[in-house]
């Protein structure tokens, strides 16, 4: 009950009302209130509209501020008066409000095209006596664009030199070596693997240095053979050890 009343006394926020919209995240947005419809804020701040879900807003403050402000200056302004408008730009400039001060700026320039301070804040400058900006402007000061960036035609010329020498080096520098690292680690493998007493074993890898590998194990241990016995009448077997053929000194 209390909070209805308090809400009662407060009133409903007046359109066009300079008000603070506070945020749950304690962040704060100055402007004019334009529509508040129970459901959605309209706010005016630097020319344009945003809109919030009032379930959004913490709670409003009606204050004033600098948009009230410029409305409230604009509204009383002389038609057609370059000076004015001039400063109703600065004021806009020096109270953050970059949108209104450009657009103020640009209504001086369409009523005095030579009004240098409206110019200047608006990027132009005089040229041969012509008023340009942007890339205009950087060719009339004869710069040029590399990578990117506008320089001057030394500069260029400069960078482009240096990017020439850069690939004469590098073409000049022989080229590293092609090594397959994978066929050179297996084919050190199959040689320690390979064993003297079958010809079978004896293999060269290539590039195929992996299916060679796999190749030259089973035609191994499939022939059964031992060097010297074409026939292979007797199977390859390792031959057993024998106590008697430790020497005195072999480190056994």
């Amino acid at each position: 009950m209390a909070l209805l009343l308090a809400l009662l006394v407060a009133g409903p926020l007046l359109a066009a009302e300079p008000v603070t919209l506070v945020f749950p995240s304690g962040g704060e947005l100055k402007g004019v209130l334009l529509q508040d419809d129970g459901a959605v804020y309209v706010l005016e701040r630097d020319g344009g509209q945003l809109e919030f879900p009032t379930a959004s807003v913490a709670r409003v403050r009606r204050e004033p501020n600098a948009e009230a402000d410029f409305r409230a200056r604009e509204a009383k302004l002389p038609l057609k008066d370059p000076a004015a408008l001039w400063e109703l730009a600065r004021f806009a400039a020096e109270n953050g409000l970059p949108g209104r001060a450009r657009r103020a700026a640009e209504r001086v320039v369409a009523l005095a095209p030579d009004h240098a301070e409206a110019r200047a804040h608006l990027g132009y400058e005089r040229v041969f006596g012509q008023w340009v900006r942007g890339d205009e402007l950087m060719r009339a000061k004869g710069l040029v664009r590399h990578e990117g960036a506008w320089v001057t035609l030394a500069q260029r010329k400069s960078f482009l030199a240096e990017e020439a020498r850069a690939q004469e080096e590098a073409a000049r520098r022989p080229p590293p070596p092609q090594t397959d690292g994978l066929a050179a680690a297996i084919n050190g493998l199959t040689a320690q693997l390979a064993s003297p007493r079958s010809s079978v074993t004896q293999v060269v890898l290539n590039d195929g240095g992996a299916s060679a590998l796999a190749q030259a194990r089973r035609a191994r241990f499939r022939s059964g053979r031992v060097e010297g016995d074409e026939q292979g009448a007797r199977p390859w077997r390792p031959e057993p050890f024998r106590v008697g053929s430790v020497t005195q000194g072999s480190g056994f």
